[in-house]
């Protein structure tokens, strides 16, 4: 959260939410949201300062299922139901989500824009066998150390041995870090944000990497 809401858009979505009450709803609804994302497939990483044990990167990977099993170290393991029974998964999400959402974010924006979206990722990915860039993010403090380059590049390693393209929507911070990798931008959606005191022109970014894309 401290990474994404340096984003002027992404700041929008939260008008009256302080980072603090931010990161606890989040934190809440993770063990649901993890839940569901192992039977979509998705993987997990996080880069870890060694001298203070504070995650100070994070990504988030969605892998076709003829990956399943390929990629062990970031695989979903699923907990105990003991452990679950404790965490009271259901109660914790619900204390944090309003309309399915993250509480506190303004859904007419997400409703706005978040279409439009998914009409250009699926114009651009279609029915095609790939890996997907979910989530990729580092904390302000720690941000150009190479936290970020180090799970990127992981993944990409798996996309280039299985000979598959990579696919992610980035915020125009994240541009020149997927274009370092071999990402080319294929289409962009651009909205005024100033309808909603936003400061102008936003540009949500569709990039393709090629397998064995190299780097710069």
């Amino acid at each position: 959260m401290t990474s994404f809401m340096q984003d002027s858009h992404f700041a929008l979505l939260f008008p009256n939410a302080t980072l603090p009450t931010m990161i606890t709803n989040s934190a809440l609804r993770w063990p649901k949201n993890y839940l569901q994302g192992a039977a979509k497939n998705k993987h997990h990483q996080k880069a870890i300062d060694t001298a203070t044990g504070e995650i100070i990167s994070y990504a988030r990977w969605v892998l076709p299922e003829s990956l399943n099993g390929k990629w062990e170290a970031a695989q979903v393991r699923l907990p105990s139901q003991e452990v679950l029974d404790e965490l009271d998964v259901e109660a914790a999400y619900a204390s944090a989500t309003e309309d399915g959402n993250l509480a506190g974010m303004n859904t007419k924006i997400l409703s706005h824009t978040g279409h439009e979206l998914e009409r250009a990722e699926k114009a651009l990915i279609g029915d095609q066998v790939h890996l997907y860039v979910d989530y990729l993010a580092t904390i302000p403090t720690h941000q150009g150390r190479g936290a970020g380059s180090l799970l990127l590049q992981q993944g990409l390693a798996l996309a280039d041995a299985e000979g598959l393209r990579t696919f992610v929507m980035a915020m125009p911070t994240g541009l020149r870090l997927y274009e370092k990798f071999g990402f080319k931008k294929m289409s962009w959606v651009t909205h005024d944000d100033r309808k909603w005191g936003g400061e102008g022109d936003y540009t949500h970014y569709f990039l393709m990497r090629e397998p064995g894309g190299g780097r710069e």
